[in-house]
């Protein structure tokens, strides 16, 4: 897991031509927004969604990937996420490879680690790491994000 700013990205970037790819299309977005939706970038291995939405409690479930990493950059709003290890947590809704998702729950006694992430940073989760995006900080607000799946394996 990885939280900074975007001026930062180009650094954790290395020999990653998506993670170029995803810098890239973030930087056009800033300056020519574009309308909610999917993107491809480059064909399954690198696409990204530009969402709106209000953040919610912290109730809902972590989600985890197997194939993809997730970059997500907040546009606008302020969104809470929480990561934790997969051994910290019960599995509720076992992988599905199509969706190349599946859900979990913390067991009892568990401390996630919380992110808090403003406009202009960025959360990088790997494949295996469950997190938990789209939780209000302190109250319900609108968000502008745009989530860039990455294709890993």
């Amino acid at each position: 897991m990885i939280l900074d700013r975007l001026q930062n990205l180009p650094q954790y970037t290395g020999d990653s031509r998506m993670l170029l790819l995803a810098y890239d299309f973030i930087m056009n977005y800033k300056k020519h927004p574009l309308e909610c939706g999917r993107y491809e970038l480059d064909e399954d291995r690198c696409f990204a969604f530009v969402q709106n939405y209000e953040t919610v409690p912290p109730t809902k479930d972590y989600e985890a990937h197997e194939r993809y990493m997730d970059l997500q950059y907040i546009v606008s709003g302020t969104e809470k996420m929480f990561w934790a290890s997969k051994e910290e947590l019960l599995c509720t809704v076992p992988p599905d490879a199509q969706k190349d998702i599946a859900f979990y729950t913390e067991k009892d006694g568990v401390a996630p680690c919380a992110l808090v992430v403003k406009p202009d940073e960025f959360a990088i989760f790997y494949p295996q790491e469950p997190h938990k995006p789209g939780c209000f900080a302190d109250k319900p607000e609108a968000v502008r994000k745009i989530v860039v799946k990455i294709l890993m394996k």
